[in-house]
């Protein structure tokens, strides 16, 4: 005769597995919508306007460590393309900004 402990264990082992494939079925079909949907929410970073600020040169468009040369970072621009939208000003997807490739060495 089986005991009723492991009748429980059985069963709560056979929920986790049924939860666990249940949530990423649910997680496949999300991200399924997300694609559908159509992204239009401008990037956090350049709020739109595919550019930012040079970091090295602050937008003074001089190398810092020699005012007579422009910066090489930006080329003398003072501005840089944005690193979270990639220049296009709309904010990505969370997911979106990696892909299997950022993870190969």
């Amino acid at each position: 005769m089986i005991e009723q402990s492991t009748i429980a264990i059985i069963a709560t082992m056979l929920a986790g597995m049924g939860g666990g494939i249940a949530l990423v079925a649910w997680t496949e079909s999300q991200g399924k919508r997300t694609e559908l949907r159509e992204n239009t929410q401008p990037c956090a970073e350049c709020q739109g306007e595919t550019t930012t600020v040079c970091n090295v040169c602050n937008g003074s468009k001089q190398d810092p460590l020699d005012d007579s040369k422009s910066c090489t970072y930006c080329d003398g621009k003072g501005r840089i393309k944005c690193f979270n939208c990639a220049g296009s000003g709309i904010q990505p997807r969370f997911l979106d900004r990696l892909s299997p490739d950022d993870f190969m060495d």
